[in-house]
């Protein structure tokens, strides 16, 4: 009877610690489930508020989109509001311009830096004038911010941005997110719980604790649901005006129509509108006879020329491939629960048919803690293999997302220097602090190569391009929806030939270029080399030099006819202030780079880490008396992800470390009675 007794609290106290901190988490007006932010008049009757409807307009022209990112924010009670709305946006994004549309008044937003913007923003929300403000959190993360919402109003905020065109494996594609998986926030926390509490009774920040290691961790973890009800649509229209013949267009997360119109591809929604819930991805694949090789695109802006030049590395004749020794790395986190999971799993198996014999390998799987098959790398016989398969069959998602620990363990000296090192890297991305894990794949990855497999509705692009580009390897997506053998099968195509390597371009003398990339990584097969430079005027050819298989190889490329208004100057400054941010990983002080990032985003009119865009109403519309309430509005869960609705999980607070240790005595107790009872 004790024991029974003693059960029922502990089950209790699972319970507490289960659902208390999702709880602690929501701020005041989030109701889970509910899609929409609760307000109460004084007569306390409950009314929804701040319903959200997103509309994507885009046109690719060349390699580059132009989006068009509609936010309507309407506002159906009897109270003024003020609104807050984190969302993700492609990471190689270049925003450069903003309205707010207020009924039929359109206010065109202007960069400011960024303390100047807020101080803006916050002066015309105090005095009652209509406001919107838009900061960068993350590269691909963004708070946008509306001031006084009328009752019964609809204001709508407008980005337009430009987005490079992905091309690999002969297929065109672009990626646009529309919500995003919760981020695991390491670290000690920065405050204690009652100023916790403080916080998110009156700012309405996000779930996730300010701590030692993501200071800003409160500002990329928004609330979020797992149905939104009326609100969270978005809808969605492209344009393609490329040149090409195409023989198919695709969507693997969503049902599309397109056709083709004179000599433009017109692409939309079958249904009007789709949840927000999972990422928007477009591929299209032009007629074999039509696959461009290269080319080099640019654009005249006031005597200054700006370039992008993209190359289709060749195929090398040899066909010896050297022995690898490869090192799978798979994230077993509570955020890969439900659809990511069995996609990773089922990823990882495919990988490993691929082995052959003289290459070995290694597994290391990760959660809180990381773990490693072997204690070293074994060989790809069939025992090995055997072992590998049926330890890959028995993963499960759930803890932390530490992916520290799982670089610590995959980024070591290879155990031979006759062995490509490669590291194969699948994740949904859920982390909040990726400037330290990018720091660490710089400084440790010696003579390895990493490459990012993206797992899941909405993973975290911005960490799959990034871990990448810093481990000298290329990225892929495996899209809920779309074929998992042919995705990587294409990879392993690329890490089963040789690369271009040392590859340098040769401008003409007189150019003057700054040159982005300025060190160009090494190229395999199926992925272009893609470059933008700024030029000066006059530019005849450009020669570009690599080694492949051993062998010198060379290309000679001519300018095509410039392309007016095609945004390659915008990309280009987007792309400088991408470099001297990366520059910080490898050790630069971020006070040197500031200034020129900020002047680059003034010139340009960029949204930058540095800058942001605001736009303010001349009049006031609230009157002085009447209040206006802040409120934050949630995101929605990726699709298929069973993961429960976001909780601070990580930076472990008091609370809940009182309710663990209460846990841990009544678990020794229990054990010391059954032993009492057995004697």
């Amino acid at each position: 009877m004790i024991i029974k007794i003693f059960r029922s609290y502990l089950w209790l106290l699972l319970f507490s610690i289960i659902f208390l901190p999702q709880a602690y988490a929501n701020p005041a007006g989030v109701e889970s489930g509910s899609g929409s932010l609760k307000l109460f008049d004084q007569a306390g009757i409950e009314s929804k508020s701040l319903l959200l409807s997103t509309d994507v307009q885009l046109k690719v022209t060349a390699m580059t989109a132009r989006v068009r990112l509609r936010q309507k924010f309407s506002n159906p009670s009897k109270q003024w509001v003020n609104a807050r709305y984190v969302f993700p946006m492609p990471e190689t994004a270049a925003v450069h311009a903003m309205t707010l549309k207020v009924g039929e008044r359109v206010i065109h937003g202007e960069v400011q830096e960024k303390r100047e913007a807020k101080k803006t923003y916050e002066k015309a929300k105090k005095s009652g004038k209509q406001a919107s403000l838009v900061e960068a959190e993350r590269r691909n993360l963004f708070t946008l911010s509306a001031a006084n919402i009328a009752p019964g109003q609809t204001v709508e905020v407008e980005l337009v941005y430009l987005q490079p065109v992905d091309y690999r494996q002969g297929e065109f594609s672009l990626r646009l997110p529309t919500t995003l998986t919760p981020r695991f926030i390491p670290g000690m926390p920065l405050m204690n719980d009652a100023d916790r509490d403080r916080q998110l009774s009156h700012d309405s920040h996000g779930w996730g604790q300010d701590t030692d290691e993501v200071p800003d961790a409160s500002k990329i973890t928004p609330p979020q649901l797992i149905d939104a009800g009326d609100s969270h649509t978005i809808s969605f229209n492209a344009k393609l005006d490329i040149g090409l013949n195409l023989q198919s267009i695709s969507s693997p997360g969503h049902a599309i129509d397109w056709q083709r119109v004179s000599n433009q591809y017109q692409i939309k929604f079958r249904q009007k509108k789709e949840k927000m819930d999972r990422d928007i991805v477009l591929r299209w694949l032009p007629v074999p006879m039509e696959q461009p090789h290269s080319a080099l695109f640019t654009e005249d802006i006031d005597g200054q020329i700006y370039a992008t030049l993209m190359l289709m590395p060749p195929t090398a004749r040899t066909t010896s491939v050297l022995p690898r020794e490869v090192i799978f790395v798979i994230d077993t986190s509570g955020s890969m629960q439900g659809a990511s999971m069995p996609q990773a799993r089922r990823s990882l198996q495919l990988a490993l048919q691929r082995l052959q014999k003289q290459d070995t390998f290694n597994i290391i799987d990760f959660d809180s803690t990381a773990h490693q098959l072997f204690s070293h790398s074994k060989a790809a016989n069939r025992q090995n293999l055997q072992t590998a398969r049926e330890f890959v069959a028995d993963l499960e998602a759930n803890g932390g997302t530490n992916m520290a620990a799982a670089l610590d363990l995959a980024l070591v000296k290879g155990e031979s220097e006759r062995r490509l090192r490669q590291i194969i890297f699948i994740t949904d991305g859920s982390v909040g602090n990726e400037a330290a894990l990018f720091k660490k794949i710089a400084n440790r990855l010696g003579a390895s190569r990493l490459f990012t497999v993206g797992i899941g509705s909405a993973p975290n692009s911005l960490f799959m391009r990034k871990a990448a580009q810093f481990g000298r390897g290329t990225f892929t997506y495996v899209d809920p929806g779309s074929g998992i053998e042919k995705r990587m099968s294409e990879l392993f195509s690329q890490l089963e030939k040789p690369s271009l390597r040392d590859i340098k371009i040769g401008w003409p003398e007189l150019s003057g270029a700054d040159q982005l990339p300025k060190n160009i990584p090494d190229l395999y097969y199926g992925e272009p080399l893609l470059v933008t430079a700024r030029l000066n005027p006059g530019v005849v050819k450009v020669r570009i030099y690599g080694q492949l298989a051993g062998q010198q190889w060379q290309r000679t490329l001519l300018p095509g006819t410039p392309i007016p208004d095609s945004g390659l100057a915008t990309l280009w400054a987007s792309k400088k202030v991408d470099s001297l941010l990366d520059s910080m990983v490898t050790g630069a002080n971020e006070s040197s780079i500031k200034t020129e990032i900020v002047q680059l985003a003034l010139q340009h009119q960029l949204l930058t880490r540095y800058t942001s865009f605001v736009a303010v109403d001349k009049t006031p519309v609230r009157a002085e008396g009447e209040l206006a309430g802040d409120k934050q509005l949630p995101n929605l869960m990726p699709k298929g992800n069973l993961m429960a609705v976001p909780f601070p999980a990580t930076a472990t607070s008091a609370r809940l470390s009182f309710y663990l240790g209460l846990l841990f005595l009544f678990f020794v107790m229990l054990m010391f009675l059954r032993q009492r009872c057995a004697c």
